[in-house]
């Protein structure tokens, strides 16, 4: 979607480095101008070292927005407030899609293992390795959100959470999503230290010092 690669274009058209990316974003690349030699196609079940840095990919899959939340965006008057603003934000949407290849992906460094979800969804039938040292889970909007993301924690089993996509990235579709609560309920029913990524903030992961799922 286009808040995952709609600035490539411009970042990095003029830098050597080589984007990774499935077949439907590599075409509308592509198609906004982007250097053939400068990308490189993976599917699900790649795998690429880069220096101490192994990598691996795994089916994802998009989260689901459900009718209470659609309906709620759709009522609320900042939906309508900004017409042209809003029809600009449907039609570049429409143009930069993901078309179900989202993707899962495990990095591994000197035995830590970071986990980073493209969407707050899982493929029911993959069998996801578990017990990472650190899930980066985004935290997106649904009615329900804290039940649905609260399963996929079950599901993984990471030993620690640190939180992205919970900011208003593209109003009036989206909005601020408060994750407080979230992080509460994965303490309380899993032990599972959880926090919100910052902005400029830098994280030290320390695996020797991390705490395991009660």
């Amino acid at each position: 979607h286009l808040d995952h690669i709609y600035h490539i274009p411009a970042l990095y058209r003029d830098i050597p480095v080589t984007v990774y990316c499935t077949r439907t974003p590599r075409k509308t690349l592509l198609r906004h101008g982007f250097s053939p030699r400068k990308i490189h196609e993976i599917s699900p079940g790649w795998q690429g070292n880069f220096g101490p840095f192994a990598i691996t990919a795994w089916q994802g899959r998009h989260c689901v927005f459900d009718l209470p939340l659609l309906r709620r965006t759709i009522l609320c008057a900042r939906f309508w407030r900004h017409p042209l603003h809003l029809l600009r934000v449907l039609s570049i949407h429409l143009t930069w899609r993901e078309n179900g290849e989202i993707l899962f992906y495990e990095v591994e460094c000197k035995g830590t293992r970071i986990q980073i979800m493209g969407s707050m969804n899982l493929e029911p039938c993959v069998q996801y390795p578990t017990d990472a040292d650190v899930l980066i889970l985004p935290l997106q909007e649904r009615s329900d959100q804290d039940i649905y993301a609260l399963e996929i924690v079950e599901r993984l089993r990471p030993r620690s959470i640190l939180l992205d996509h919970y900011d208003n990235t593209f109003p009036p579709l989206t909005g601020y999503v408060d994750p407080a609560a979230f992080i509460q309920n994965v303490w309380i029913r899993f032990r599972i230290p959880c926090k919100p990524l910052k902005k400029h903030i830098s994280i030290e992961i320390n695996p020797s010092e991390r705490r395991d799922i009660l």
